[in-house]
């Protein structure tokens, strides 16, 4: 069988499971040692979910190999995006955080897209191209907006 601790990309695009399935998802995420990509989209994600998520990549050893996350087709407003943005400026590594579909007013999308692009430019060349590689997946990265930037 594969374990989950050595899968790269994992999609849960459209599972619909709402704050209180990802709350329960969201311990595992804490095996991911190899994990490049993790999308999340369609999921029925509120800002309590986002925040629970954001508290678990406050630590820099979980999903440190994380590249992708993409929250696309959410119902997020302005608190979540706040805590995203807060969580992007902190985890560089993370060089696409796609938001495409959410309620977040264009300001903080945008604030968001502008810390993605500062976070790819600073990136290095490898996670660039794996990054871009594994974007190329619509189940993987569904924010058409900051992939064609």
């Amino acid at each position: 069988g594969i374990c989950y601790c050595a899968l790269q990309e994992v999609s849960f695009c459209d599972f619909l499971l709402g704050d209180r399935g990802i709350t329960a998802l969201l311990p595992l995420l804490t095996f991911g040692r190899s994990l490049r990509s993790l999308s999340l989209a369609g999921n029925g994600m509120r800002e309590q979910s986002v925040r629970q998520l954001c508290a678990i990549l406050s630590d820099r050893m979980v999903l440190a190999t994380l590249l992708i996350l993409d929250l696309s087709n959410n119902p997020l407003a302005t608190g979540a995006g706040d805590e995203l943005l807060k969580m992007l400026r902190q985890r560089r590594r993370i060089i696409m955080l796609g938001t495409r579909g959410t309620q977040l007013r264009a300001e903080p999308r945008e604030q968001i897209m502008r810390q993605s692009l500062a976070n790819f430019a600073a990136a290095e060349l490898g996670s660039i191209d794996t990054a871009m590689r594994l974007s190329e997946k619509r189940a993987h990265f569904m924010d058409i907006d900051l992939r064609h930037r």
